[in-house]
């Protein structure tokens, strides 16, 4: 049945449709949606017998949308990402399935580092000792040094390499893990400490540490002389000292050579050794000579030559050692050699 604008059966209907917004016409029923947060809650039964729901928030409270979308002031994204005002992302929380959680993610641009730790110096020794009137003597090579890195980044694995000096230090084992040995190849500079870079990296934080490789470079002695009537002697401190000048550690082997230059005294035998140094770097020597029972001849004239070296480095010291009724005598820096007089 048709009717004009002015009927009553009408102008009910169009009563009935104003309450309908044109995006409610026009829009698929949806199923009814149930809300339970703070707010003004209504719903209006539509005109093809569907359910609207209509939710009147305050400003600061919105509702999750049902397609699972953000909330509008929370500035998080849905997939748990940093938010866009700048804040902490949202924990994602474990997997689903039960599974480990991912890692997190690496800030590129937070500071980081990994400390090394362990000695800054290694020996370096030149060659074996050859035993000849001892059955051993020091240790060779020198003994590696042992570096650890800690700290960088969670469950990074570390990688080591030399980044400078190369030809002086090495690494006497594996280059992955918390640990690495380092042995001394060749002298570092003597006018440059340091000059081995070794570095570590998990990908994303880096250490470094230098190193000086050390080399018995010079030997020095002191000496205190003993005179009797029937004994000559005198008691010799030999220090083994790097590149630098310091006196050296332990177990570096003091070489001592003595060649017989001119020997007044028939039948005489001189014997010399050798000798591992002390953590001090030294070695001790005694010369001597004994004529008892009897006097020392006038005459007493006997001269040698003395070379030593150091972790087969050298000759580091080369001396004449004369032996005279008045004492015994070093000379430093002079040489003599088989059948040259005497003194």
């Amino acid at each position: 049945m048709s009717c004009g604008c002015g009927c009553k059966q009408c102008q009910e209907k169009q009563k009935s449709e104003s309450h309908i917004s044109p995006a409610q016409r026009s829009k698929a029923p949806e199923a009814e949606t149930d809300v339970r947060m703070a707010g003004n809650f209504a719903m209006q039964r539509l005109a093809n017998g569907q359910v609207q729901s209509e939710l009147s928030l305050p400003n600061s409270i919105r509702a999750e949308v049902a397609d699972g979308g953000a909330r509008p002031d929370a500035g998080v994204p849905a997939d748990g990402g940093a938010p866009a005002d700048g804040g902490a992302p949202r924990d994602a929380g474990p997997p689903a399935d039960g599974g480990t959680p991912a890692p997190p993610a690496v800030d590129a641009g937070a500071p980081c580092s990994i400390a090394i730790t362990g000695p800054s110096e290694v020996n370096h020794l030149c060659a074996a000792y050859v035993p000849s009137d001892a059955a051993s003597c020091g240790v060779f090579p020198a003994p590696n040094i042992t570096l650890t890195a800690s700290g960088g980044t969670p469950g990074g694995v570390f990688n080591w390499s030399i980044t400078s000096g190369a030809s002086k230090a090495s690494f006497g084992g594996a280059t992955v893990g918390s640990t690495v040995t380092i042995k001394g190849d060749a002298a570092s500079d003597p006018g440059h400490r340091g000059d081995v870079t070794v570095q570590v990296s998990d990908g994303h934080c880096t250490g470094t540490k230098a190193i000086t490789v050390l080399q018995p470079t010079t030997i020095t002695e002191t000496h205190a002389s003993t005179t009797t009537a029937s004994r000559l002697q005198i008691s010799v401190t030999y220090t083994v000292k790097d590149q630098y000048g310091n006196a050296m550690g332990a177990d570096i082997c003091c070489d001592e050579t003595i060649t017989v230059c001119s020997n007044s005294v028939a039948g005489a035998n001189f014997h010399f050794g050798d000798a591992g140094t002390n953590a001090s770097g030294q070695v001790s020597d005694t010369l001597s000579a004994d004529f008892s029972p009897g006097t020392i001849p006038n005459n007493l004239c006997v001269k040698l030559n003395q070379t030593i070296t150091a972790g087969g480095c050298g000759p580091l010291l080369q001396n004449t050692i004369t032996y005279r009724k008045t004492g015994i005598t070093l000379t430093h820096g002079s040489s003599c050699a088989a059948g040259d007089a005497c003194p």
